[in-house]
C-alpha cells in the first residue's frame, strides 16, 4: 500500500498548482459535462462532494471517506475560485457593480436574521 499522506498545508499548495494546470486544460477543451460543471461555479464542488460520499460510497468509510470527500470539494472550490477570478478580471466593472448590490442585500438579510444582535 502506498502512503502519500501530506500535511494539509502541503496538500493545499499542491492543489493550487494542479488546479492552475486544470484551468489551462479547460480553456483548450470544448466539450464534456465535467468542463460544463467546472465553468459554472459553485456547481462542481457540490457535485463532486455528493458524488464522493454517495456515488462512490465513501460515506460508509467513516472519517476517512468524509476526509477524502472534503479534500475533493476543496480542490474543486479552488478551481471555482480561479474561474470566478478570471471572469471578474475580464468584466471588472459589470461584476463589481453586481457584487456590491449582492453585498448590500446580504448585509440587510444578516441584520434581519439577528447576526448583528450580539
Amino acid at each position: 500500500m502506498h502512503d502519500d499522506w501530506k500535511l494539509t498545508g502541503q496538500w493545499l499548495f499542491g492543489q493550487v498548482r494542479y488546479m492552475q494546470r486544470e484551468l489551462d486544460w479547460l480553456r483548450m477543451r470544448k466539450d464534456g459535462w465535467a468542463r460544463w460543471l467546472r465553468l459554472r461555479p459553485p456547481l462542481m464542488p457540490i457535485v463532486i462532494f455528493l458524488y464522493c460520499l454517495f456515488g462512490k460510497g465513501l460515506i460508509l468509510n467513516g472519517r476517512a471517506g468524509i476526509f477524502y470527500a472534503l479534500q475533493r470539494l476543496i480542490a474543486e472550490a479552488i478551481l471555482s475560485l480561479m474561474v470566478l477570478e478570471e471572469k471578474l478580471r475580464s468584466h471588472p466593472k459589470q461584476d463589481r457593480d453586481h457584487s456590491s448590490r449582492i453585498s448590500l442585500k446580504s448585509e440587510c438579510a444578516e441584520t434581519d436574521a439577528g447576526w448583528n444582535s450580539r
